[in-house]
């Protein structure tokens, strides 16, 4: 790639900073160039051009992040197959979650603070029949929302007086009848490598960080995929997570940067072989979430659908080789999180794409309910419309037409 030739992902559902204010991921570049460079992408361009000028903008917020990650696994996920029970906190035993349809709702972490809004918001999600609440742990710019004992996440956030407790979280949320899953940014993180340099990704393998733009720009630090610090850390907090009770682990921003000045990123490794680096690293996560007995899920942007053999698609094919090391849905296995638009008809259209180009994968279309003004989408006229079967309601402010 030339120096200087700036790549942007597209398919932005959540905009940057999910869970910070994520899944608020969450995952920022305005709204993330975290997941990936998920803030400042556009779903509405190439797509537009994809799909005879289907689609609509996504609203940019600086608490939305598009799910963007590798989701590869040699472990297929075979859903009819029981998973060894683990235990609760209090020590109980709990069967994995996944067993039926995911029919979820995604909750911000804004509104864990206040127990009157949390009941209602759960009662809400009751009545329609929903089975699976969602929270983010880690957002797209590397905080760490809840309270957690590992040392690095402890410097990005999880000290914070504002950070919450996940098994306080998790019990709420399964004693309201519902799953309790957690959403969990990977290597999109521009907190870490400022406590945890060697953990980054370098410039020209320098002791300097790599920036995916210039930081008068917005540019942002990121996790280095090749790190074998980086990759312990991200495992830490999803078997922590899973340990504290949460039963399902949506896994995002498992990816290579993008940005600007590609050519300049070093990752200690000459030449890496992205698509292995980042397989064997998920295989590490599921095998860490699984023996826990609980589900990964992985969180795929709708525009790595994108295959590159059409004209218009070509841009985006070279971006998924850049940050994925090949076009990730061919080799897709186990449960995946899709994100699409908002625009209904491109919805369907993009989630149908997605299991003709690989039907071994269990497709989770992530659904928003709002449009591009902000107002709210009736969630019953999404689910009729698109028909997902498995599905993630989301908006980032949490609230919805129900």
């Amino acid at each position: 790639m030339k120096k200087g030739n700036k790549i942007r992902r597209y398919g932005n559902i959540y905009g940057r900073g999910a869970g910070s204010g994520s899944w608020q991921i969450i995952v920022a570049m305005a709204a993330g160039v975290l997941l990936f460079g998920v803030i400042g992408w556009s779903l509405y361009t190439p797509l537009q051009n994809w799909i005879e000028r289907l689609g609509e903008e996504q609203p940019s917020s600086s608490s939305q992040q598009t799910p963007s990650s590798m989701p590869v696994s040699s472990q297929e996920q075979d859903t009819s197959t029981s998973q060894p029970a683990a235990a609760e906190p209090d020590g109980t035993q709990r069967e994995p979650a996944l067993q039926s349809r995911m029919e979820g709702i995604y909750l911000p972490v804004t509104l864990l603070g206040d127990s009157g809004v949390l009941s209602g918001f759960l009662e809400r999600a009751s009545a329609a029949s929903l089975n699976t609440v969602v929270v983010e742990a880690k957002d797209a710019t590397g905080a760490v929302l809840y309270r957690s004992s590992n040392e690095l996440a402890r410097s990005v956030g999880a000290n914070d007086v504002s950070a919450y407790d996940p098994a306080a979280v998790a019990k709420t949320i399964r004693d309201a009848g519902f799953t309790p899953a957690v959403r969990l940014h990977a290597f999109r993180d521009s907190l870490a490598p400022a406590y945890a340099r060697e953990a980054g990704v370098r410039y020209y393998d320098t002791e300097s960080l790599w920036y995916d733009n210039d930081p008068e720009q917005g540019g942002k630090a990121w996790l280095n995929p090749c790190s074998q610090q980086a990759q312990d850390y991200i495992l830490s907090l999803a078997g922590e997570l899973v340990e504290s009770g949460f039963e399902m682990v949506l896994l995002d921003s498992v990816q290579f940067p993008s940005g600007v000045a590609l050519e300049k990123a070093g990752y200690g490794v000459e030449n890496p072989d992205r698509a292995k680096v980042l397989s064997d690293f998920v295989d590490r996560v599921r095998r860490t979430v699984e023996e826990k007995g609980a589900t990964l899920v992985l969180c795929l942007p709708s525009d790595a659908l994108l295959t590159g053999e059409e004209k218009t698609d070509a841009e985006i094919s070279e971006i998924n080789r850049m940050i994925y090391g090949e076009n990730p849905v061919s080799s897709l296995e186990g449960t995946v999180l899709l994100g699409l638009s908002n625009n209904l008809e491109l919805a369907r259209t993009l989630l149908q794409r997605a299991g003709e180009q690989n039907p071994q994968v269990r497709w989770i279309g992530l659904l928003p309910a709002y449009r591009n003004d902000g107002s709210l989408l009736d969630c019953r006229a999404i689910l009729s419309s698109v028909n997902p079967g498995e599905y993630l309601l989301y908006n980032p402010a949490g609230n919805y037409q129900l």
